[in-house]
């Protein structure tokens, strides 16, 4: 939800939303990982 607010309200400056849709990504890469070594302990 916030990253799509985000990512609407980001429009207007082509470059901004992409530095947010890939700042998004990562952060969601970052929870998927830690995740990940949650489940292997």
């Amino acid at each position: 939800m916030l990253g799509l607010r985000s990512f609407i309200e980001g429009e207007r400056m082509d470059t901004l939303t992409h530095k947010l849709v890939v700042l998004i990504a990562v952060l969601e890469l970052l929870l998927a990982l830690l995740r990940l070594i949650d489940l292997l302990k």
